[in-house]
C-alpha cells in the first residue's frame, strides 16, 4: 500500500511516527473505503478492555445539591431553670454525653432562697407536729375540744404540703441542698451546640431564654435534598437515592425518599425532599455537604436503550465518539448519540446496536491515533 502510515504509541502515552517508533502496537491503514480502520497487535489486544453493547432499562436519575441534618425526633434542647453563675462546665461541643450525665452546675440566688424555705418547711411543720401531739395528749385528759384538735390537725396537714411543695421544687432543680442546680443530660448523644461558659452569669428573661446546649443521637440523620421547581413531578417518596459526601468520594450511602416537603422556600425557590439514612457507623456529621442522586421513572417501565461503560465515550469537538471493534483487524471510531451518560452507564440513542463492541480502555489513545492520521 502506497499511502501506508505507521502511527505508534505505546500502552500509556502517543509516540512519534516513522523509523522512530519504539513499539509498533498500532498499525493505521486508509482502506479503499472514506473510513480509516487499524490493526491491533497481540500487545495492544492483551490490555485493552472490549465491552458488548447491551439493552438496558432505562434508568432516569436527577441529581440533587443538599446537607446532612439532624433528625429533629433525636434532638433535645436543654433550657436552664432558673438563672444564676455557671459554677462547673463538665462537656465540651462535640462530645457524647449519657442520658443522666451532668453537663453543668449553676449557684442560683433563687435555689438558695429554695434551700431558706426547706429548712424553714421543716422548722415548721416540727413545731406544728408537735402542737398536734400536745393537744391530742390535753382532749384524752378532757382539756381540749374537738374544735381544738382539727385546728392543730388543719395546720400540720398544710405544713406537710407547704413542705411537700418546696421539696418537689427541689428536686426539679436537682440541688444537693447547696443552692446549685445540675444541669443533666436528657438523652444518650452528642453535643452539638453549647452556649455556656464557665463563669458566665445568665438572668431568664422572655427576650434572652436561649438552649445551654443541643444534644443529638445521630445513628439515624435525615439528608435534605434541593428541589428546583422545574423537577418537582420527578419526586416520589420511596424513590431510591444513592447519596455522596465530599469526606468519602469511594463510598455511597443508599435510601429513599420518605417525606416530600410540599413548600417552597421564597428566598431560594426550592422545595425540600427528606432521605432518612441509618448512621451505624456515625460517619455522617450534621452539616456535611451531599450530593443526591435521585432515581425515579419518568418513562415506560419497558423502555430500554443499547447501554455501554460511560469510559467507552469519547467527547472531541462537542459530538461523541467510540471505537468500534470489530476484529483485532478491523477498529474504527464512530460517532455515537448519547441520551443519558450519569457517569457510569452511558444510554446510546443512535450509532450502536446491541451485540456491537466497543473499546473501553486505551479507547482515547486509540482515537488519537486516528485523529492525528486525520490531519
Amino acid at each position: 500500500m502506497t499511502n501506508k502510515r505507521l502511527l505508534c504509541f505505546g500502552l500509556g502515552f502517543l509516540l512519534i511516527i516513522g523509523s522512530a517508533c519504539k513499539y509498533k502496537n498500532i498499525r493505521v491503514l486508509p482502506p479503499q473505503t472514506d473510513n480509516l480502520s487499524a490493526i491491533l497487535t497481540d500487545t495492544v489486544r492483551q490490555h485493552i478492555i472490549i465491552d458488548t453493547v447491551k439493552l438496558e432499562k432505562l434508568d432516569d436519575a436527577i441529581t440533587l445539591t443538599g446537607r446532612v441534618e439532624v433528625d429533629q425526633d433525636n434532638l433535645v434542647k436543654v433550657y436552664p431553670i432558673v438563672g444564676g453563675l455557671v459554677k462547673d462546665l463538665f462537656v465540651q461541643l462535640g462530645d457524647y454525653v449519657h442520658k443522666g450525665q451532668t453537663l453543668a452546675t449553676i449557684y442560683s440566688g433563687e435555689i438558695a432562697d429554695i434551700q431558706d424555705q426547706l429548712a424553714n418547711n421543716k422548722a415548721i411543720l416540727k413545731n406544728v407536729e408537735k402542737n398536734l401531739q400536745v393537744t391530742r395528749q390535753l382532749y384524752a385528759a378532757n382539756l381540749a375540744t374537738d374544735r381544738d384538735v382539727a385546728s392543730a390537725e388543719a395546720d400540720f396537714n398544710k405544713a406537710q404540703a407547704d413542705l411537700n411543695k418546696v421539696i418537689q421544687m427541689n428536686k426539679i432543680f436537682r440541688s444537693e441542698n447547696n443552692a446549685e442546680e445540675s444541669i443533666v443530660a436528657p438523652i444518650s448523644g452528642f453535643i452539638i451546640e453549647k452556649n455556656i461558659l464557665k463563669g458566665m452569669e445568665y438572668s431568664l428573661s422572655a427576650s434572652s431564654l436561649t438552649d445551654l446546649f443541643s444534644i443529638a443521637d445521630i445513628e439515624d440523620v435525615w439528608v435534605m435534598g434541593n428541589v428546583f421547581e422545574v423537577d418537582i413531578a420527578k419526586m416520589h417518596v420511596n424513590d431510591p437515592v444513592d447519596i455522596h459526601v465530599l469526606a468519602y468520594p469511594k463510598k455511597v450511602f443508599k435510601g429513599h425518599i420518605d417525606k416530600i416537603f410540599n413548600i417552597l422556600d421564597p428566598d431560594s425557590r426550592v422545595m425540600k425532599v427528606r432521605v432518612k439514612i441509618e448512621n451505624e457507623e456515625l460517619l455522617l456529621k450534621p452539616e456535611m455537604f451531599a450530593s443526591l442522586v435521585v432515581h425515579y421513572q419518568d418513562l415506560d417501565a419497558n423502555y430500554v436503550l443499547p447501554a455501554i461503560p460511560s469510559k467507552a465515550i469519547i467527547f472531541d469537538k462537542n459530538k461523541n465518539y467510540v471505537i468500534r471493534y470489530i476484529d483485532s483487524n478491523h477498529v474504527e471510531p464512530i460517532e455515537v448519540e448519547v441520551y443519558k451518560d450519569d457517569n457510569t452507564i452511558a444510554f446510546i440513542k443512535s450509532g450502536l446496536k446491541p451485540g456491537d463492541k466497543v473499546v473501553s480502555k486505551f479507547n482515547q489513545l486509540i482515537f488519537n491515533a486516528f485523529k492525528y492520521l486525520g490531519q
